[in-house]
């Protein structure tokens, strides 16, 4: 783990971390989701995934049950959730680090996040898009809260945990050479709550 946390990132690794990861321990809303990932892998030539701030590895179990040869590795910083994450999906590799302590290249076939991006300040959301964006062979793929410009908004009586912004204006600023090949919106009956999604190929 990084010593240098940004303030975010000590939320997640804390108290606030774990009651997150207690409200969000209902493998069946989980469930939901495993036709989107299956929708999304089908289409594609993968056989390694990562995925950042995986929390207990509810979306890898899904993605395990689509593919059981994927090699899946998650990131989470939250001590409790990693334990979790463990012992809920024990042939994957779960990994106690944040998106700010990769420093890989081009190492994972797709690389994801799932309502994580909006959890990252303004001042560190550059870092964090470039490590992701390094990690990844070929493919990335954002499920994010959407504004079509960046604002705060309140989140469980803290003014600076939720961002919502254009993610794939973010991304192709940073990297225009990546191509949109997948997009859409995502609901409660898909398993999310209101979320837009975006997949990148490099």
């Amino acid at each position: 783990m990084d010593n240098k946390l940004t303030k975010q990132l000590s939320y997640w690794e804390g108290k606030f971390g774990d009651d997150y990861t207690q409200r969000n321990s209902n493998m069946k809303l989980f469930a939901k989701r495993r036709k989107f990932f299956k929708n999304i892998l089908k289409k594609l030539n993968v056989e390694s995934i990562l995925e950042i701030g995986c929390n207990n590895a509810a979306n890898l179990v899904q993605i395990k049950k689509i593919n059981s040869s994927l090699k899946v590795v998650g990131l989470e910083p939250n001590k409790k959730a990693v334990a979790i994450a463990k012992n809920l999906i024990p042939d994957a590799k779960i990994i106690r680090a944040s998106v700010f302590d990769l420093s890989i290249k081009n190492v994972y076939d797709f690389v994801f996040t799932a309502g994580v991006l909006i959890h990252i300040a303004d001042k560190d959301l550059e870092k964090a898009l470039s490590n992701i964006f390094n990690a990844s062979k070929h493919y990335i793929l954002a499920v994010e809260y959407y504004s079509p410009k960046r604002k705060t908004i309140p989140y469980r009586d803290l003014t600076d945990a939720l961002f919502k912004r254009p993610y794939a204006k973010e991304y192709l600023d940073l990297f225009p050479t990546l191509k949109i090949i997948a997009k859409g919106k995502l609901g409660k009956g898909d398993g999310f709550d209101n979320c837009k999604f975006w997949l990148f190929e490099k």
